[in-house]
């Protein structure tokens, strides 16, 4: 992270649900490391009686649980709160596909298992909205196009803590038209994606100044395709999967520029 942008978080009171005790130690070490005062639940019932008990600032939740899940663990302290009017943020740690089901269940954001410090620690960040950037320092757009969500969320999140303002298409015939509307620093499109392809997006935007700072993103080595999109104004190419952090450093690279 750049001397410019700073996660500046206060410390708080966090619990960790989870019943895998080398998760529990990840966890407690990173957060208390900063500075944060950790209660651990080892099922989503411990995690609902803790919740309703203590005064929390956020809540680690692993989705699959004994006793009681996190989904259902989580469906239960919103319950309770709608008679409190609280609301604490829940961060779900899972290996599911299905994110849908945790935002359904009332969790504001996810990481992935095997959970990574660096991407639980910006999850956190983004999530309880305490970055800080200098005032003369401008806010630069990137457009997202993938029309997968557990590419973009982890993507998106780690942009946002580098404090890029990012907007999200799942289509190319999207990508095009939130470019058009609101004229991006940087574009990262993905190859294949419906309506339209990353290709064909570059196409109908040619003449215009948004192709003269794209990144692709494939998961396929076709050297010719490869060309094709370097003659229609690509910047760089990254194979996938690739790690949040090398999109951050393709990006400020060509930004840069």
């Amino acid at each position: 992270m750049s001397e410019k942008t700073q996660h500046v978080l206060s410390p708080l009171r966090i619990l960790v649900a989870d019943d895998s005790l080398m998760q529990q130690a990840l966890a407690v070490r990173l957060l208390e490391a900063q500075g944060h005062d950790v209660t651990v639940a080892n099922n989503g019932r411990d995690a609902v009686a803790a919740a309703c008990s203590g005064d929390f600032g956020l809540i680690l939740m692993d989705v699959e649980m004994p006793e009681m899940d996190g989904l259902e663990a989580t469906r239960a302290i919103r319950e309770q709160e709608r008679e409190t009017g609280s609301h604490i943020p829940i961060i779900a740690v899972t290996s599911i596909s299905d994110r849908k089901r945790c935002f359904a269940a009332g969790m504001d954001s996810y990481v992935a298992k095997p959970m990574q410090p660096k991407m639980l620690l910006t999850t956190i960040a983004v999530l309880l909205g305490k970055r800080q950037r200098r005032e003369d320092e401008p806010c630069q757009c990137i457009l997202l196009a993938d029309d997968d969500p557990q590419i973009i969320e982890p993507l998106r999140y780690a942009l946002e803590a580098c404090d890029y303002r990012v907007i999200v298409a799942g289509d190319g015939e999207q990508a095009v038209r939130l470019t058009r509307k609101h004229h991006p620093d940087l574009l990262v499109l993905d190859v294949m994606m419906p309506k339209q392809t990353g290709l064909s997006v570059l196409q109908e935007l040619q003449g215009t100044r948004f192709v003269n700072r794209v990144i692709i993103v494939t998961g396929t080595e076709d050297k010719h395709y490869k060309a094709s999109a370097m003659s229609l104004g690509v910047k760089d190419y990254l194979h996938k999967p690739f790690p949040p952090n090398r999109l951050i450093e393709t990006v400020k690279r060509l930004l840069a520029a």
